[in-house]
């Protein structure tokens, strides 16, 4: 196993069985004060949070991501967010693809457009990488994993 496909083994290994808690950290969301303007002009049923993006039909505007990629585990773990995002009409990310660059075998572990073929999927790759590839590798990359879009990671 390369360098960084032991790292997405360790990423997934540590979430899951590691303590990961910030005990001292908030979000801060207890030092925001909303002040109450009801809108009884409006019934529940006439709120929607449905929006379409690149053509697709999201539930809401959310979008899990950047998950994982590159390994055995990290393909069950793209597969199940995958279905479960296109249950809920949520959008997806993929974690960085840039384990298809080294292993390109690596690329089944994201694929999920089996599991999930009307799912709004971001494809993912960091910006280091995208500046060394050309347009149609960068293109390439996003059509092997049937993407629509693509994440570019900092």
């Amino acid at each position: 196993m390369d360098l960084i496909a032991s790292r997405k083994n360790d990423h997934l290994t540590l979430t899951a069985d590691g303590d990961v808690g910030f005990r001292g950290t908030t979000t801060h969301f207890e030092c925001v004060r909303l002040q109450h303007d009801a809108l009884p002009e409006l019934a529940e049923a006439d709120v929607s949070s449905e929006l379409t993006v690149f053509g697709k039909r999201l539930q809401a505007p959310v979008l899990v991501a950047a998950m994982t990629g590159g390994t055995e585990e990290a393909e069950r773990v793209n597969r199940d967010l995958a279905r479960a995002c296109e249950a809920r009409g949520l959008a997806f990310g993929l974690g960085s693809q840039r384990a298809m660059l080294k292993r390109p075998e690596a690329a089944r572990t994201f694929m999920v457009r089996d599991e999930a073929p009307n799912l709004l999927l971001f494809g993912n790759i960091g910006g280091i990488q995208a500046a060394q590839m050309s347009t149609q590798e960068v293109a390439d990359l996003v059509g092997m994993v049937g993407a629509d879009a693509l994440c570019v990671h900092l």
